[in-house]
C-alpha cells in the first residue's frame, strides 16, 4: 500500500482527521474530541509560554486562547514542513481573526536548540523576562514523528526560563557591583593604553605598567587548568615544583593549594567581585604571580600578586548598553567571553584561547561535585576556614554541604556516590554541554561529575607530555604591554558625559534636546538598573523609576572620577 507522503483530511462521523505517513494524527471517532477535554482540564498560571506541538488541524487552540490568563502566550511548534504548512493552510487561512492575535505565533525548527533562540531574540514571542514557566501541549499525534526532538525543546524551554530567572537574581545582588568594578577597571586599563600613547601620567602609575593584553593563540607548552575541586588533591603530588613542561593556569581558589605545594602557576584567572574572595590570595602577596581577571572582578584582587595583569570581559548582561560595553573591550584587545557564571569554566575558555592549534589542554579539579565533609582540595579557602573554626562543637569539614536541599547524589568517574547540587549541577552540565566535542582537551580528573570529556590518567598525560616535548617556544609574547599602535579607547570618558547629561535632566538644571533624549541616554547607561528587581519588566519612563535612576547616577559617576 502506498504511503501518503503529505498530510490529508479525512471525514469522520464527529468532524475531520488527519491521515499522514499513514497515520491518523487525531481519532477516527471524535478527532476534536480528546484535545478540547485535556484543554478544558489543563490549569494555567499567569506569564505562562504554552508550547503548543504539531497543531495540525488547531483542533483546542481556540478554547486555549480564550481560557489563557494575563501574560501568556502560544507558540506553536513543528519539525516537519508538511505539517506546518498544512496547519497555516487549514487553521490559519480559517481562524484570521484569532491567527493575527499577538498571542499567538508559529515556528517551523530545524533542531531543538532553535527554541533557545527564538526565546531570546523576541521576534515571536515577547521578550525574556515574560515568562516564569512553560507549559506543554500536545495537539496531534504528529509529535510521534520527531518525539524526542520535542521532548528537548521542552528540556530546552525550561532550561532556558529557569536560567533567566538564576541570572535575574544573581544580577539584581550583583549586578550594580559588576557594573562599578567594569567602570574602575576600565578606567585603569584606558590610562594603560593612554600611557602608551604619551597622553599623560596617573598617580597609581606602577599599576598601570602591570597591564598586559591576552594573546590569542600564544602558548606553545601544554596547558594544565586547575580547578579547586577535590581531584587536585590526587594530581598536586605528581607535580614538581619547577614544572616546565606546563603552563599552568589555576583558578583563584585552587592558588593556595598550589603554593603549599611548592607550584607556582604562570597565571591564575579571578572573576569574583565579592570581598570574600581575598582570602585566597592569602601567601600569594608580591608572588608576582600573573592574574588574568574579569572586568567584573574586585579591582583590589588584581594587585594582590603584585604582578602583571590581563583582563577579559564575561557578557554578564543582555540589555543593549552590553553591545557598546562588548565594542570598547575588543577596541583595547581585551576578549570576550560569553556568560560561563564559573571560574573553572573561564580558566577552560582562556586555555583555549591561548593554545596554539592542536595544543593539549588538560584540566583537573572541575569536579562539580563533593564528598560528604569535604567540599573543596586542601588548602583551598573553604578548607582552610573549616579546619581554622573547628571546634568541639563544630568539628572539621563541611558535611553540612550534603544535605543542602538542592544537594543530591550522583555516581563519579570511578563509579562511587557523590553529591552535587543545583548550581554546580547547572555548571556541569554547561561543562559537558560546551567543551565535550572540543579536540585535544582531556580531563584528567580522578572524581567528579562525568563530563563526557576525553578522560586520560595521569600516566597517560606524562607520556604524551613527553612525547610532545620538542615543542616549539612561543617566538610571541603570552602577555603583551599596550602598544602605541592600539587605537585610544574613551568608553569610561564617555559614559561619565552621559552620566552627568543624565543628572542635569533629572535635576531640571538642563532641559533635553528632544522628546526622547532622556530615555536614549539611560537605555545606553543601562547598568544604571540593570540591578533592579522589575529590570526584567523593562526600561519605562516612569516616576518612580526615574527617582531611583537618579539615585544611581551620583554612585556611578563617583566611581567613574
Amino acid at each position: 500500500m502506498k504511503t501518503i507522503e503529505k498530510p490529508c483530511t479525512v471525514q469522520t462521523q464527529q468532524g475531520f482527521s488527519v491521515l499522514y505517513k499513514d497515520r491518523y494524527l487525531y481519532s477516527r471517532y471524535a478527532p476534536s474530541a480528546a484535545i478540547i477535554k485535556f484543554i478544558e482540564n489543563l490549569t494555567l498560571l499567569p506569564d505562562t509560554l504554552i508550547l503548543c506541538y504539531a497543531p495540525a488541524l488547531g483542533y483546542g487552540l481556540r478554547e486555549l486562547i480564550e481560557k489563557m490568563p494575563p501574560g501568556c502566550h502560544i507558540l506553536t511548534v513543528d519539525f516537519d514542513k508538511q505539517l506546518y504548512d498544512f496547519f497555516r493552510e487549514k487553521w490559519i487561512c480559517a481562524n484570521s481573526s484569532l491567527a493575527d492575535d499577538k498571542r499567538i505565533s508559529s515556528v517551523l525548527l530545524a533542531s531543538p536548540a532553535e527554541i533557545a533562540k527564538i526565546l531570546n531574540d523576541g521576534k515571536f514571542v515577547p521578550p525574556p523576562g515574560s515568562f516564569k514557566r512553560a507549559a506543554i501541549v500536545k495537539m496531534s499525534g504528529g509529535t510521534a514523528f520527531c518525539e524526542e526532538a520535542y521532548t528537548e525543546v521542552t528540556e530546552y524551554a525550561d532550561n532556558f526560563i529557569q536560567t533567566f530567572w538564576k541570572n535575574h537574581i544573581t544580577l539584581t545582588r550583583m549586578g550594580r557591583m559588576y557594573a562599578l568594578d567594569v567602570l574602575k577597571n576600565l578606567k585603569m586599563i584606558e590610562f594603560a593604553s593612554c600611557s602608551a600613547h604619551n597622553c599623560g601620567g596617573h598617580a597609581n602609575l606602577e599599576y598601570i605598567n602591570n597591564i598586559q593584553f591576552l594573546q590569542l593563540y600564544s602558548v606553545s607548552k601544554p596547558i594544565l587548568v586547575i580547578g579547586a575541586g577535590l581531584s587536585t588533591d590526587n594530581l598536586l603530588p605528581a607535580l614538581y615544583a619547577p614544572n616546565n613542561d606546563f603552563f599552568i593556569l589555576c583558578v583563584d581558589a585552587a592558588l593556595p593549594a598550589l603554593l603549599q605545594n611548592g607550584i607556582r602557576p604562570d597565571a591564575v584567572v579571578a572573576v569574583e567581585s565579592q570581598l570574600a574572595i581575598e582570602k585566597a590570595y592569602i601567601g600569594a602577596a608580591e608572588s608576582g604571580i600573573h592574574v588574568i581577571a574579569d572586568l567584573t572582578s574586585r579591582p583590589r584582587v588584581t594587585r594582590l600578586c603584585g604582578g602583571n595583569v590581563s583582563f577579559f570581559l564575561s557578557e554578564y548582561c543582555t540589555l543593549p548598553f552590553m553591545k557598546e560595553l562588548t565594542n570598547a573591550a575588543r577596541s583595547l584587545g581585551i576578549p570576550v567571553f560569553p556568560p560561563l557564571g564559573s571560574v573553572g569554566l573561564y580558566a577552560v575558555e582562556i586555555a583555549l584561547y591561548l593554545r596554539k592549534p592542536g595544543t593539549p589542554v588538560f584540566v583537573c579539579g572541575l569536579d562539580f561535585s563533593f564528598v560528604p565533609g569535604q567540599t573543596h582540595c586542601k588548602g583551598a579557602p573553604a578548607h582552610t576556614a573549616s579546619l581554622v573554626t573547628a571546634d568541639r562543637l563544630r568539628p572539621a569539614g563541611t558535611p553540612a554541604a550534603a544535605y543542602n536541599h538542592t544537594a543530591h547524589p550522583i555516581v563519579g568517574k570511578t563509579g562511587r556516590t557523590e553529591y552535587t547540587d543545583a548550581a554546580l549541577s547547572g555548571y556541569g552540565a554547561l561543562y559537558a554541554k560546551r567543551y565535550q566535542k572540543v579536540s585535544n582537551l582531556f580531563d584528567c580528573a580522578v572524581s567528579g561529575m562525568q563530563s563526557g570529556i576525553q578522560g586520560i590518567s595521569r600516566y597517560a598525560m606524562f607520556s604524551l607530555i613527553e612525547s610532545l616535548c620538542d615543542y616549539e617556544e612561543a617566538t610571541e609574547p603570552i602577555f603583551a604591554a599596550p602598544a602605541a599602535s592600539q587605537p585610544e579607547c574613551r568608553y569610561v570618558e564617555n559614559q561619565l558625559k552621559k552620566l552627568s547629561r543624565i543628572k542635569a535632566i533629572l535635576t531640571g538644571s538642563e532641559e533635553p534636546r528632544s522628546d526622547t533624549e532622556l530615555e536614549e541616554l539611560i537605555a545606553e547607561c543601562g547598568y544604571l538598573y540593570a540591578h533592579f528587581p522589575d529590570c526584567a519588566a523593562g526600561f519605562r519612563m516612569t516616576q518612580d523609576f526615574l527617582n531611583r535612576i537618579r539615585a544611581e547616577v551620583d554612585v556611578f559617576l563617583k566611581a567613574g572620577q
